[in-house]
């Protein structure tokens, strides 16, 4: 080892410099050293060599006016390594460094500090390996950054401060591309732009932002929040989430980061999937889909409190995009025919006729301005909700399930009640209101129906069982089809009821002209309901009933011949089978009268006036008058081709006519009746008075006694045409 001195001076008026160097150096180690020294703003200069091999050491010192300085350096194996340190401070400047190297590794610093400024720079690197530091601060301002690499990882920090703002940014990664920045200004904020991919992790905050982001296996996942500072500004974020929307190609994937960024206004002019990171939410300020701009199958994450949904975009995007309880805000003709699926609680705005809606929830009092062909209403969701927003001539469809709620209708529709039925609490049927064909499934134990709506409606909106209640003046005039057991109460005069069921003790305060008894109804009831003066018509089919009439009316029937095509009144054998009251005038037209059985007019007891049309009087028997028929006081005309046949009595097989009168007309037949105890097979005229004409005739009817065509007491009997009393037994008319 040998030592080796250096000693270096200069002046320059008043100002003086001097540096002194020892060196200790291995044999074979060269040293050689410059050294230059100016004044005024004072500027050092040092270059120094060390070579060779072995070990070396030096030491400096420097005065001069106003400043001040020293520095070591320290080599082993001097071809290879050196370690040194300075440090300098001219006036308020203070000055140092640090550099050492061994090996594969090196470290270096650099720190400058004045008056209330600082600035250092640090760094280490080794085999595979590096870090790396920064400080600037000044005044209330000042930053941060950290950098360090090893293999094929990557981490960054960096934090600025300006008074009470804040910015704080840091990432590692295992494969980093571009630009991290953190910067203080009168506004802090954080920007990020590159690309990461592989598994990292970012923090951040800047101002009252605030950061988390993790990454890995290619999943990245965020947390960016940006809320006004306190200065009022907003944090500087637009240009990084367009950045992401406008390098993307229509038809790709975008991935943002999740957070909330306020005031942040974003546009989507692209067909983007576009995803959050982590399965997160990213929320801004507002979003527009322009451009006929779709979000792809996947999308989600994304939000804003008012979504602006413009031409050749999808209303269901909108909605995607939309936070619970925003705004989806639909251009005029922007959502014409779309189908939309309202599945998220938000305000949705437009003045178009959709194709399709799905009420998946409840949106009463949220969706406006909008109608569909079809609205789909959910569990969830209110039907009265699905039955206002549907265009009129469309379709409403219904969950299953029961729906406690009353909903009134004014408009024409097809209510469907899907899968095995859907209920409400009740149903108001108002002016305009109409049930479209294809309506079912739909009820409710209570349905009103007002002027201007239909019973028939009411009646299949009803449950089984339930009511419908129809408005006084409201159905009259109408046509209705009682084909569910339902309660029907009103107080009008319907045109036309028709009875496909048993409604007895069910319908009530109505009357109808016309009522058709269906083959499950009862014709009791068809009476009972029919106007004064009215018509029944009777479907084919047989009726146990006794019926009692009490009112003018005409019961047409469907046949008299007693077969299945036929309409058959079978009284049972429990009393006469027709009973009609005095003063009304009864038509019995195209129907078979039977097995009635009474001690006074087995098949009809007639008091007032009864007039037979192809009717059959057949099959009944009376203990005492008038198998067939008992006319007390009344009138009774055959014509067509009635007949009274088969039927026993003790007197008055066919006929007892006491008081009245009786004629046949067309060709009207009265036989094969027997009076088994008495007098008059056919008929038994008690002061009464009898007339045929057409081609009627009485014939082949028995007696026990005398008149076994006619027994005619104190009347009259006329013959006119081609009429005729013949082939009777004992005889045709008594006393002759």
């Amino acid at each position: 080892m040998q030592a080796i001195e250096v000693s270096f001076s200069a002046e320059s008026g008043g100002d003086s410099i001097g540096i002194t160097d020892e060196y200790d150096v291995d044999t074979g180690v060269s040293v050689s050293e410059d050294a230059t020294a100016e004044f005024g703003d004072l500027n050092i200069e040092d270059h120094r060599q060390i070579y060779g091999s072995g070990d070396a050491k030096a030491t400096q010192s420097y005065t001069g006016t106003d400043c001040s300085g020293q520095a070591s350096y320290k080599a082993t194996g001097a071809t290879n390594s050196l370690s040194s340190a300075v440090t300098l401070k001219p006036h308020s400047l203070i000055a140092s460094q640090s550099l050492s190297s061994s090996g594969d590794q090196i470290d270096s610093s650099l720190s400058i500090a004045q008056g209330g400024s600082q600035a250092s720079v640090s760094g280490s690197v080794t085999a595979g390996s590096m870090s790396a530091s920064q400080l600037a601060w000044t005044g209330s301002a000042h930053a941060v950054q950290f950098m360090s690499g090893s293999g094929t990882s990557v981490s960054f920090q960096g934090q600025a401060n300006l008074g009470e703002l804040q910015s704080i940014i840091g990432a590692s990664t295992a494969s980093y591309q571009g630009t991290i920045g953190a910067s203080a200004d009168d506004a802090a904020y954080v920007a990020e732009h590159g690309t990461l991919t592989g598994g990292y992790n970012l923090l951040g905050t800047a101002g009252t932002l605030n950061g988390d982001l993790t990454m890995t296996s290619g999943s990245l996942g965020s947390d960016l929040y940006a809320y006004s500072d306190p200065l009022g500004r907003q944090e500087l974020f637009t240009g990084l989430i367009d950045s992401y929307l406008d390098e993307a190609s229509s038809g790709s994937e975008v991935v943002l980061p999740s957070g909330y960024i306020d005031g942040l206004g974003v546009d989507i002019n692209k067909n983007l999937k576009i995803q959050v990171d982590n399965s997160g939410q990213l929320l801004v300020g507002s979003i527009a889909l322009t451009n006929g701009a779709d979000l792809l199958d996947g999308s989600t994450g994304l939000l804003a409190p008012v979504v602006a949904v413009n031409a050749g975009s999808t209303i269901q995007d909108g909605i995607t995009l939309a936070q619970v309880l925003g705004t989806v805000s639909v251009t005029a003709g922007a959502g014409a025919g779309q189908t939309v699926d309202y599945n998220k609680n938000v305000y949705l705005t437009g003045s178009d006729v959709l194709n399709e809606l799905t009420l998946s929830m409840d949106g009463t009092g949220k969706i406006s301005g909008f109608t569909a062909n079809t609205v789909n209403v959910g569990s969830l969701a209110k039907i009265q909700q699905g039955v206002d927003l549907t265009e009129s001539g469309g379709t409403v469809n219904v969950a299953e399930g029961t729906y406690v709620e009353d909903v009134a209708l004014d408009k024409t529709l097809k209510l469907v009640g899907l899968g095995s039925g859907a209920t409400a609490t009740s149903f108001t049927l108002n002016s305009g209101a109409s049930l479209l064909s294809g309506t079912t499934g739909l009820t409710a134990a209570t349905v009103k129906v007002n002027n201007g709506a239909k019973i028939q409606d009411g009646i299949t909106l009803a449950q089984v069982l339930g009511t419908v209640s129809v408005t006084a003046g409201a159905g009259t005039g109408q046509t209705v089809d009682y084909n569910k057991n339902v309660y029907l109460t009103g107080s009008d005069v319907l045109n036309e009821l028709t009875l496909s069921m048993d409604g007895t003790g069910k319908i009530s305060g109505f009357t109808a002209n016309t009522v058709n008894v269906g083959s499950l109804a009862k014709i009791q009831q068809g009476v009972d309901l029919t106007e004064s003066g009215g018509t029944v018509n009777v479907a084919a089919g047989t009726y146990k009933e006794n019926l009692v009439i009490a009112k003018s009316v005409t019961i047409q029937g469907a046949g008299s011949d007693g077969s299945s095509d036929g309409t058959t009144i079978d009284g049972g054998q429990v009393g006469s089978t027709i009973t009609i009251k005095s003063g009304n005038t009864v038509t019995l037209a195209d129907l078979m009268v039977t097995n009635g059985k009474a001690d006074y007019g087995g098949g009809i007891y007639s008091a007032g006036t009864l007039t037979l049309q192809d009717a059959v009087v057949a099959g009944n028997t009376a203990s005492s008058n008038g198998g067939g028929i008992y006319n007390n006081l009344g009138i009774v005309s055959l014509s067509g081709h009635s007949s009274i046949s088969d039927n026993t009595a003790y007197d008055g097989g066919g006929i007892y006519n006491n008081l009245g009168a009786v004629s046949l007309s067309d060709y009207s037949t009265i036989s094969k009746n027997t009076a088994y105890g008495d007098d008059g097979g056919g008929i038994n005229n008690n002061c009464g008075a009898v007339s045929l004409s057409g081609h009627s005739t009485i014939s082949d009817n028995t007696a026990s006694s005398s008149g076994g065509g006619i027994y005619n007491i104190g009347g009259s009997v006329t013959l006119s045409g081609y009429s005729s009393i013949s082939g009777n037994t004992p005889d045709d008319i008594a006393p002759p």
